[in-house]
């Protein structure tokens, strides 16, 4: 009887309405987990191929620009004629070109090149593009990439914004609603209170973000918290993005 009775309590717990509602949310989120790893891996599959041919053809080249500048200026006399000033000076904008597009595209001759589509990356990438961020320092190039992107989007997003709202509501719960409005003063007044504490929360949200940045990404206090600023309100410029995985 003893164990029937515990059977039942314990039956009785793990239906009861509290319990299912922690392990509605925790199925929604981890089910988001799991469709934005998936995605990242699918992502990285298809563009680190292509990312890799492009950093290869970069890379060789900025190194045959460079090679062959130092090919038609070695062994030359001082004096040089104005033909041959001419000619040296295309080689060189060539080259400048050339390392341009390196640059843009992530490579170097004299430090190894990170690929862009690792998989921390494309975790980063994924992030963004269920967040609506989209800060734009990494996107497809493929074809079949950004059929992906768009199916994964479509699907991705609706499903971030329904756990959001499922953790959204327990969150809000919590807040001692009817406490703080016996603290707040009557009339025009509470308004103004009210907008004046949201803004110094959210002030406070983004300064604790900023500090955390600045240390985890070495940039300076003004930086880091301007990036959580176009993070949190999702206009994601890209001029500024974590550099460390």
């Amino acid at each position: 009887m003893l164990k029937v009775g515990v059977v039942g309590r314990w039956r009785r717990l793990v239906t009861s309405e509290w319990v299912n509602t922690v392990r509605s949310h925790v199925s929604l989120l981890a089910l988001l987990v799991v469709y934005t790893l998936l995605g990242s891996k699918i992502f990285q599959v298809l563009e680190s191929s292509a990312e890799k041919s492009r950093l290869d053809e970069a890379k060789l080249r900025l190194s045959e620009a460079r090679h062959g500048f130092l090919d038609s200026v070695e062994g030359m006399d001082a004096v040089l004629g104005n033909g041959e000033r001419e000619r040296i000076s295309g080689l060189l904008r060539k080259y400048e070109e050339a390392a341009e597009d390196a640059q843009m595209g992530g490579a170097s001759l004299t430090t190894d090149a990170n690929p862009r589509w690792n998989f921390p990356q494309a975790v980063f990438f994924s992030a963004t593009v269920l967040t609506t961020i989209g800060y734009g320092n990494i996107a497809p190039e493929t074809a079949w990439g950004r059929v992906f992107c768009i199916v994964f989007a479509l699907v991705g997003i609706p499903l971030t914004l329904t756990v959001l709202a499922s953790l959204g509501r327990p969150l809000v719960s919590l807040l001692p609603v009817a406490s703080i409005e016996r603290l707040l003063p009557k009339g025009r007044m509470k308004t103004a209170v009210t907008i004046l504490a949201t803004l110094s929360l959210l002030v406070s949200f983004l300064a604790l973000g900023g500090l955390l940045f600045m240390w985890l990404d070495s940039r300076t206090f003004m930086e880091a918290f301007y990036f959580c600023f176009i993070t949190t309100t999702t206009i994601g410029f890209g001029d500024i993005v974590p550099v460390t995985d």
